[in-house]
């Protein structure tokens, strides 16, 4: 069968385009190269991991950005909301945010961010309203292969009214550009400048030196012709490097002088002259940041939409605390954000060895001229062809066909080489929030030790005093005071190397955190009780390592990638190729035709499909040696999993055995701080001579510690004594806690999950809300404090019903604040509290304190609690708070004497200001509220009341837990502030509004079932149990 051309030729297109489609679509997968570089792309911001985390702790500071394109022709604002954050560090781009947008702010504040130092800056505009941007711009619109020569330019931008909104915000405009460099230098160092008179820049030299410019630009206006530069320092034969305009005015710069790169300094811009710097002169953490922090307030987040991270300005905190700080770690380190973008570079190299999968489309255009005549000349015949012309037009493809096993492998290959680098970024988190958390709990600890150690400098001044005294009557010796004065200089000297030390961890702090070194980085200094955290058992750590390690996973993906490299075979391998082409030939030749020469010309198209293969002769060696070597480098890695996995374990069991060395230190050193207390408590006692209170002696003052007069003439000296070991004692109680937090961390770090240290601590806060822990109320203190069996049995239910706080009764027995031996009596009980961690608040208020008002008694109560407390030295226990149970719901007449109700709430609210303000910013102030307050119709008042407090107990008053469960719901959604559920367990109570025999293990199941329900508020802060009485079984003492 005759086929003809046209049919041929749309046989052999459809065969091409069937060829194309089909070895397509064998690579397809649902992959697109374009929308993979996209996605990848975004692992380039420091924004993938823990921003939501990091938007929740800093407040989002309202304003959209105003962003304009700069050019040396144009600028123009970009009106695209989508622009991505990268593009803000575009010299080519300046970028300015309102912060203040709100309509009813009389005054806008904008701020700008400065590519050049990568940081957020306050706009300040001078008297004209004008502010300058200086900006190094390319000749091009776009930079070549070939870097495009920068010139200076100065960019004027002002505030002017929005013409497209009628209110009377404005907005940032162009004002006026101007060039102010005609260099043509391909390395144009960035402008700085001083007061916006003079410009500063460096320019290229011979032999690669730079050299530093200078030009005036006062005295000029924007019309006006620019003065030339001139050198800065004349006849520099020196390279000059890294300018910097300091804030008083000076310029700083590198240069090597004296063969090599030293600081230098230029103060007189007329005078040519500089002189060396010394860098420790600028107070400067890290050069060429100046020394000022008015700009560093802001720091860029980004918040998605419609699935791209939009960029947005975050407000620094004032104090940070350690989950802030570990959230900007993963958003902004470095370090992490370097193999982030390896990990995107992975991703899309992942993709590549496919392309090489796809036809290669081949086109060709040949031209062939022949003159036969000048060799053929004396055979020539009738019918011989003279000369001739042939053009051809190929069109075609070539589609391989052995390769897509291999690419299949590399690209698999490639794929666990991305999970390697993805496992690198995790083990980098994991090691750079590890390194944070133990320089923020290292620089907590040494905040605090520098006011120990002031207070220990103090004492010893305190004892120089003394023995100078001494020594004007005669009484000492100098010894006694050299004796003093080494152990004070040793004290100075360790509190200079503790500030140092906190300087550097600081400077750590914010370099491993991203915040700008110029921030005065205020730490909040939370504790954390660890020491009777129960971690489970090292053969469990050991699974949740084997599991979860960033390295262990390094070693495993690394092993799976080698493996598709070897299966992916040498590169010296049989090819076989399958091709299409289509060639037109347009021929023109002259020929003989008997005793002329005739011009001729004649169309030709050819189609070819052809299959091609090559065999190299070393491809089977190639092969043999692929393959062993990969054997080789596979057992390697499989020696190397298992050497990893070997080393997690020792390293994570040298760390649990520390963290336990640690839990057991802080016991012994708790007994030790304990011991001390008592002894400076014993001490004080000791020093009032005979007390007073109907006591027979001093000795029934002290318990079993025979230190009463008795035994001799009091040691006057012994009070400082004692005082520099509590001190002491409680230095080395806040290092082992330091300690427990390292290790801790540590302990996480080596099972590969420190990136969850956060959240594993959050509850373990101290001052804390512990959930898992009750407070309780004790009516009767007085009677509690009146023998040591009372006093031990108290204590032995606070350790059974894990009690937190103690809601002492302090204004009946006010002789315990006020009485110097009863006054000890209390002292006691607030030392044997803190060893089991427990708080004691001031429990206040009496019906009568509402009903008529007086706000005198509460005011007295107030100022005795304050006294008590000034009475301590820095570190003894105290009272922590203050607790207001009036609850003008229990008054007989509330619910039916509307005026009755109206004067009570007055004095009420009232009673709640006036404990406010007695109370001042040492003592939080909590009160009882019933669970009537929240109903509907008594919203006003509970918002009133609630402005007044800082936590609340909200009592339930209810005979079922499953009531109690409902309204506790309810009470804690609406309070928003600390709140904890008040539950009813006295026998003076009616039995409509108690829970009767409530046993610890019930108390706990509840509990339990409790904290369930509120897992979602972050206000819930426990149960509260009414009252001691309840607890202990006996209805004696109980003042309701």
């Amino acid at each position: 069968m005759k086929i003809s051309y046209p049919n041929l030729r749309i046989a052999v297109v459809c065969t091409m385009l069937l060829t194309l489609v089909g070895c397509q679509h064998h690579d397809w997968e649902s992959f697109d190269q374009h929308e993979d570089e996209f996605s990848a792309r975004r692992l380039y911001q420091p924004l993938v991991s823990g921003q939501n985390e990091l938007l929740s702790r800093l407040p989002n500071v309202l304003g959209e950005p105003v962003v304009f394109a700069l050019d040396r022709r144009d600028v123009h604002r970009i009106e695209d909301r989508s622009i991505e954050q990268s593009e803000y560090w575009d010299q080519n781009k300046v970028v300015f945010f309102d912060i203040d947008s709100e309509p009813s702010d009389e005054v806008q504040e904008w701020v700008w961010f400065n590519p050049r130092r990568l940081r957020v800056e306050h706009v300040t505009f001078d008297e004209e309203g004008v502010f300058s941007v200086h900006r190094s711009l390319p000749e091009g619109r776009q930079r070549s292969v070939r870097q495009s020569d920068l010139d200076i330019f100065r960019f004027n931008f002002h505030l002017a009214d929005d013409d497209d909104d009628d209110t009377a915000e404005q907005m940032i405009s162009l004002h006026s550009a101007r060039q102010l460099t005609f260099t043509d230098d391909p390395e144009l160092s960035p402008v700085f400048t001083d007061d916006g008179n003079t410009l500063l820049y460096l320019a290229t030299r011979e032999s690669n030196h730079h050299q530093i410019m200078v030009k005036r630009l006062a005295e000029t206006s924007e019309e006006d012709e620019i003065d030339s530069a001139v050198p800065l320092i004349a006849n520099q034969t020196f390279d000059a490097q890294y300018p910097w305009m300091l804030p008083d005015g000076r310029l700083a710069f590198a240069a090597n002088v004296e063969g090599h790169y030293r600081m230098y300094q230029v103060e007189d811009f007329d005078a040519w002259n500089f002189e060396p710097l010394d860098p420790q002169s600028l107070d400067l953490l890290q050069y060429p940041i100046p020394n000022t922090t008015e700009d560093d307030e802001y720091i860029f987040g980004s918040m998605g939409e419609d699935g791209i991270p939009m960029p947005l300005l975050l407000k620094l905190p004032e104090q940070y605390d350690l989950a802030t700080l570990l959230s900007m770690v993963e958003v902004y380190n470095p370090r992490i954000n370097e193999k982030r973008a390896l990990l995107a570079a992975s991703l899309i190299e992942a993709r590549m060895p496919k392309l090489d999968n796809w036809p290669i489309l081949n086109f060709g255009l040949e031209y062939e001229q022949a003159a036969d005549i000048f060799f053929d000349l004396p055979r020539i015949a009738a019918g011989d062809t003279l000369s001739k012309e042939i053009v051809r037009l190929l069109v075609g493809f070539t589609q391989p066909l052995l390769r897509f096993k291999r690419n299949a492998a590399l690209s698999e290959a490639g794929m666990w080489q991305a999970r390697v680098a993805a496992d690198l970024v995790d083990n980098e988190i994991n090691e750079r929030i590890a390194e944070a958390s133990e320089l923020y709990f290292e620089a907590a600890y040494l905040e605090a030790l520098i006011d120990i150690q002031s207070e220990l400098i103090a004492v010893s001044d305190q004892k120089t005093e003394f023995f100078t005294t001494l020594r004007d009557r005669q009484e000492a010796i100098r010894l006694q005071l050299m004796a003093v004065a080494q152990v004070r200089d040793g004290q100075v000297s360790e509190r200079h190397f503790s500030a140092e030390r906190l300087t550097f961890l600081k400077a750590r702090l914010k370099e491993v955190s991203g915040i700008p070194a110029t921030i005065d980085l205020r730490l909040a200094g939370e504790r954390y009780r660890l020491s009777d955290m129960d971690v489970p058992s090292l053969g469990e750590l050991k699974d949740i390592a084997q599991l979860n390690h960033p390295r262990l996973n390094v070693a495993r993906h690394q092993l799976s990638r080698s493996f598709y490299l070897r299966e992916a075979g040498h590169r010296i391998r049989p090819s076989m190729n399958f091709a299409g082409n289509y060639v037109v030939s347009g021929l023109d030749f002259d020929r003989v035709a008997g005793s002329t020469i005739v011009n001729d010309s004649r169309d030709d198209e050819v189609v070819g499909l052809g299959l091609g293969a090559s065999v190299p002769t070393a491809s089977r060696r190639a092969r043999k040696y692929h393959r062993g070597y990969w054997d080789h480098v596979i057992n390697g890695q499989r020696l190397a999993r298992d050497a990893e996995i070997r080393g997690v374990d020792t390293q994570l069991n040298e760390a649990y055995l520390y963290f336990k060395a640690a839990q057991w230190d802080k016991s012994a050193k708790d007994s030790s701080h304990a011991y001390v207390g008592e002894k400076l408590r014993v001490t004080r006692v000791q020093a009032l001579g005979t007390p007073s209170g109907g006591l027979e002696s001093a000795s029934d003052l002290f318990r079993d510690a025979n230190v009463s007069d008795r035994q001799g003439r009091f040691d006057q000296l012994s009070p400082y004594t004692v005082r520099m070991e509590f001190l002491t004692s409680y230095a080395d109680k806040r290092k082992v806690e330091m300690d427990m937090g390292l290790r801790y961390v540590k302990l996480l770090r080596e099972q590969g999950i420190a990136r969850t240290a956060a959240k594993e601590l959050a509850d373990r806060r101290v001052p804390v809300r512990d959930r898992s822990r009750t407070s309780i109320w004790l009516w009767d203190t007085k009677r509690v404090l009146s023998s040591d069996g009372d006093i031990d049995t108290f204590m032995e239910s606070l350790s059974v019903w894990k009690v937190k706080r103690v809601y002492a009764y302090l204004h009946s027995d006010s002789e315990l604040l006020v009485d110097a031996a009863a006054r000890e009596k209390l002292t006691l009980l607030l030392h044997l509290c803190r060893q089991q961690d427990v708080e004691v608040w001031a429990l206040l208020g009496e019906p009568e304190w509402i009903q008529t008002g007086n706000a005198q008694a509460l005011r007295t109560a107030m100022n005795r609690i304050r006294l008590f407390n000034a009475g301590f030295g820095s570190y003894e226990p105290r009272i922590a708070g203050v607790k207001l149970d009036l609850e003008p719901h229990s008054l007989s007449n509330w619910d039916s004497d509307a005026s009755y109700r109206s004067k009570m709430t007055t004095n009420f609210l009232a009673l709640l200001d006036q404990a406010q303000q007695g109370a001042g910013d040492d003592l939080p102030v909590w009160a009882d509220l019933s669970v009537k307050l929240f109903s509907p119709e008594e919203t006003d008042l509970l918002g009133q009341t609630l402005s007044r407090i800082d936590g609340a107990t909200v009592m339930t008053y209810f005979d079922t837990e499953n009531a109690i469960l409902k309204w506790a719901q309810i009470a804690v959604d609406s309070a928003g502030l600390p709140t904890e559920i008040g539950v009813e367990l006295s026998d003076k109570a009616p039995a409509s509004d108690r829970i009767t025999e409530w046993t610890p293990s019930r108390r706990s199941a509840f509990h339990t079932k409790l904290i369930e329900s509120m897992s979602d508020s972050p206000f819930f802060s426990g149960i509260a149990l009414h009252d001691y009485t309840g607890l202990s079984g006996s209805s004696n003492g109980d003042r309701r």
